[in-house]
């Protein structure tokens, strides 16, 4: 699964509802079944989201603290900029020398 495949993912399960900037609370094993994977797969999936600056993920600390994600990029404009810059007719021949 790409980056912007598990972007779009949590965005719909978890940020549909407050949308992009806001910060939505969410746990690691909420996070961990949305992606269909392990908690540990979740923390580098984060980490790696996070690194891109597709997300800001602050952990909860402690007991009843919930972590909180916020999605930085709407997703509808994220999709729309990802198909338009797979239309280019650049991106076709740059694929060819790969």
């Amino acid at each position: 699964m790409l980056t912007i495949e598990r972007y779009v993912t949590l965005y719909g399960r978890l940020a549909s509802e407050v949308g992009a900037g806001a910060a939505a609370e969410a746990s690691l094993k909420q996070i961990a079944e949305v992606l269909y994977c392990t908690e540990r797969n979740a923390k580098l999936v984060l980490r790696k989201l996070s690194e891109e600056g597709y997300i800001e993920w602050k952990a909860g600390r402690g007991r009843g603290n919930r972590s909180q994600i916020t999605f930085r990029e709407d997703r509808e404009k994220l999709l729309l900029n990802l198909s338009r810059q797979y239309d280019d007719p650049g991106f076709g021949r740059m694929y060819l020398f790969i």
